[in-house]
């Protein structure tokens, strides 16, 4: 199945974590992911910002469920809806282990941005390496597959993928 054929929806390995987007934290399918990593972890809020049109901030309350020892960060809504999952490759913050599981659209850990590329095809948004808010982020693109989008971000060296994040269109 090619990504374009669709292939978001449950793999062999477990429930999709793209699955989750739009979810509530205790819907049957997100506790699934969750059991299968040893449980929902408790979650942490924080007020987090958001760049408006303007270039001026906003601050939104949500909320964390984070298991670095399972490459996973689950962030919801103060409501507890599912918004965005981060799926790690070891090392790429400090304490999280990889991510191992299912991935959409046939993607793994493993591949680099051409082989990502390779299978998603050009992506709709893409940039070199970069320094924000006091951390170097490595090339990122981004692929919208509606009805999510997936974020990427590389390694400089080597061009392996650092983070997956999944979020809605």
């Amino acid at each position: 199945m090619t990504p374009r054929e669709g292939g978001l929806r449950r793999g062999h390995d477990g429930v999709n974590p793209a699955d989750l987007l739009g979810r509530f934290i205790t819907d049957p399918i997100a506790l699934e992911f969750f059991e299968s990593r040893g449980g929902l972890p408790k979650g942490s809020e924080w007020n987090y910002p958001s760049k408006e049109s303007d270039d001026s901030y906003v601050y939104q309350v949500v909320i964390d469920y984070c298991q670095p020892e399972h490459g996973v960060d689950v962030r919801t809504s103060d409501e507890g809806v599912i918004q965005h999952v981060f799926l790690h490759q070891q090392g790429n913050y400090e304490g999280y282990e990889r991510y191992i599981g299912a991935l959409p659209l046939g993607l793994e850990m493993t591949f680099t941005q051409p082989q990502v590329r390779a299978l998603l095809g050009r992506p709709q948004w893409s940039t070199a390496a970069l320094e924000s808010f006091g951390r170097r982020y490595g090339p990122m693109d981004r692929h919208d597959y509606p009805p999510i989008k997936i974020h990427l971000e590389y390694a400089e060296e080597t061009s392996e993928i650092l983070l997956i994040t999944l979020f809605q269109s």
